[in-house]
């Protein structure tokens, strides 16, 4: 059956859209004299049976959900977007008069087969913001988020677990249920309940599944039920929809197979089974079906070959003009110093932001010698997987300038730094306390070089 997220995906900027909900749904639904039988009960001494679907049966909204499918497939079929969940219906229309249309054809559809629409519950006149299965949708903002007083509500069940001492497991599974009902609506909401998960669990394994005992919250569950009590109340969540830029369609009978994109008619491939595929079960052979289907986009490729990320180079030899202004290396200050260090390695390296910041001094990670500067890595990088070294960044003693020598400048550098640092990382921060920079400020001592000479 369709759930809200079938029904957020069907969700575009601007569309309006409208509800209808059924009233005493399942029992429009008539049972078979042969299959009452099994729907029998006594109350007061006196046998009854159900003549149509009841409720509490757990097959009755699979029932239900299929008995509306032709239903609602008619109604596709004219061109309406809908979507429905057991008796709550969801229409929508890019304009007012296209949901207007989706809604009076789906009522007469609806009453024709003897359902009842609910006139209290149903939102005819269509609208871009939307009450359905207890979110709201805003199609001209393109979120969804929880109704105010479901807000109020799990900010209120949140400060009660944070407020109490000595909890019940059977509570923390409820709030723990209520977070995750909320999730739709909840930006990284997912984020912030695994520990309060982590803590019931191991509760219940200390006392031996009963929900009925006490448990303590960690420090970690507790931050998470904190999160919710302050974000909750402006919490939305944005609705993203990924660009589809081709559509496949593929199809197989007992002589061959083909392909199509309908995205771009003219793309399209077809074969003939080999003597030995067609031994094989037709389901097999439509499986066997997906790699030529693969292959297929190969045509699209040609037809709108990816664009160059970088649209231009800039000449290095600029960038080394200014940097002959940072002169000389003792005479510079150490934020200057450091600038001038860093864009050198950029340029020398050839590595990422990611890698420079790792670069250690300690004895066996940095090698001196009197042609060059060899770091090796001790930890991480982007670059490193199982079974492969990877290779340490080297500084040589290039024969330049001695104004933009990255090997003088790493020596003055080292120098400078060797009283003031407060880690073993080569770079750090140009004020105290002089510990190790991240990736950001790596970047931006880059960019206030590029910045000085553009």
């Amino acid at each position: 059956m369709d759930t809200l997220a079938a029904i957020l995906s069907l969700v575009t900027p601007g569309a309006y859209m409208a509800s209808i909900d059924l009233k005493h749904a399942y029992y429009t639904i008539p049972i078979a004299d042969e299959q009452r039988k099994f729907l029998k009960f006594v109350w007061n001494e006196q046998l009854y049976e159900f003549c149509v679907l009841p409720m509490g049966l757990t097959s009755s909204p699979r029932i239900f959900t299929k008995v509306m499918k032709p239903v609602l497939a008619t109604l596709r079929q004219k061109g309406h977007i809908n979507s429905g969940f057991i008796d709550d219906f969801y229409f929508q229309g890019q304009e007012f008069s296209d949901c207007a249309v989706n809604v009076s054809d789906s009522v007469r559809l609806f009453i024709s087969l003897g359902l009842h629409v609910h006139p209290d519950k149903c939102v005819l006149i269509p609208s871009q913001e939307l009450l359905i299965l207890g979110f709201l949708i805003n199609s001209l903002l393109m979120i969804v988020k929880l109704p105010l007083e479901k807000k109020v509500k799990l900010r209120d069940l949140c400060l009660q677990a944070l407020r109490g001492n000595k909890l019940t497991i059977q509570f923390v599974a409820s709030v723990i249920g209520t977070l995750i009902s909320a999730l739709p609506g909840v930006e990284f909401g997912r984020l912030h309940y695994r520990n309060l998960e982590r803590d019931k669990i191991n509760a219940l394994a200390r006392n031996n599944g009963n929900y009925r005992s006490f448990m303590h919250l960690s420090e970690a569950a507790k931050q998470e039920l904190q999160w919710w009590t302050t974000h909750v109340m402006h919490s939305s969540r944005r609705l993203r929809h990924p660009v589809i830029s081709y559509i496949f369609q593929t199809d197989a009978s007992d002589l061959g197979w083909g392909v199509t994109c309908t995205t771009i008619p003219q793309l399209q491939s077809q074969g003939l089974w080999t003597s030995e595929q067609r031994t094989l079960h037709i389901n097999v052979r439509e499986l066997g079906e997906a790699p030529n289907s693969l292959s297929f986009p190969k045509g699209a490729f040609e037809r709108k070959p990816p664009a160059n990320k970088h649209h231009a180079i800039w000449d290095v030899q600029t960038v080394l003009a200014y940097l002959k202004t940072f002169t000389p290396n003792s005479g510079l200050s150490l934020k200057e110093l450091s600038h001038k260090l860093t864009m050198l390695l950029a340029l020398v390296t050839i590595q990422r932001k990611q890698t420079l910041i790792h670069l250690n001094i300690n004895n066996g990670c940095m090698i001196q010698s009197d042609v060059q500067f060899v770091f090796v890595l001790d930890k991480h990088i982007k670059q490193s997987r199982p079974n492969y070294s990877v290779p340490p960044v080297i500084v040589p003693r290039y024969n330049l300038d001695s104004d933009v020598f990255p090997y003088l400048c790493l020596e003055a550098y080292l120098e400078k730094t060797k009283h003031l640092r407060q880690s073993v990382n080569l770079l750090v921060a140009t004020i105290k306390p002089h510990r190790a920079i991240g990736s950001q400020i790596l970047a931006r001592w880059i960019k206030i070089v590029l910045a000085g000479w553009y």
